[in-house]
């Protein structure tokens, strides 16, 4: 249900500043576990990016917003922002566009963005409530949000394989 805009598709384009055969020829002088984590190709990012956001928007039931997935190149991040992703809300029409700095999150790994991910999205849900004085009490409640959801997915799903979810 989640839409992405012509600009995105642009920027999406724009991501890296490193062309395919630079980014071959570093891959080629690193040994194969670094460039995996450290140099993994913008495609696969987005890729994966995409896939972990629609598996969480849709268990969060955040889905009734409006999405904009945004993937931004170094120069295009916004240099005051320290952050690897940020989240702009407007809870009252239901929309959202998430920012992604690209060159830090082909730094992570699939664990990381999907909290990442998660993160954001948790944001998403207590916006609303935001007293933007407070901005560190946010902060705080989003991260430990994101952990509570994530630790209830991996035991549902532990459980599941051991066969404790009929209540036994």
């Amino acid at each position: 249900r989640w839409k992405v805009s012509p600009t995105v598709r642009q920027k999406v384009r724009r991501i890296s500043t490193l062309s395919r055969y630079e980014q071959r020829s570093l891959m080629a002088k690193l040994p194969a576990p670094l460039w995996r984590n450290s140099m993994r190709p913008k495609k696969k990012t987005t890729k994966l990016i995409r896939k972990i956001f629609k598996w969480w928007a849709t268990y969060l039931g955040v889905m009734r917003y409006e999405f904009d997935l945004l993937y931004c190149s170094s120069s295009e991040w916004d240099q005051g922002k320290d952050c690897i992703a940020y989240i702009n809300t407007d809870w009252k029409y239901q929309e959202a566009s998430i920012y992604f700095n690209m060159q830090k999150m082909r730094e992570r790994s699939a664990e990381q963005i999907e909290y990442t991910i998660v993160h954001e999205l948790c944001h998403l849900l207590v916006n609303e409530m935001q007293n933007y004085k407070r901005v560190d009490h946010e902060e705080r409640v989003v991260t430990d949000l994101a952990k509570a959801f994530i630790w209830v997915r991996d035991q549902a799903k532990e459980e599941a394989l051991k066969g404790t979810l009929d209540g036994d």
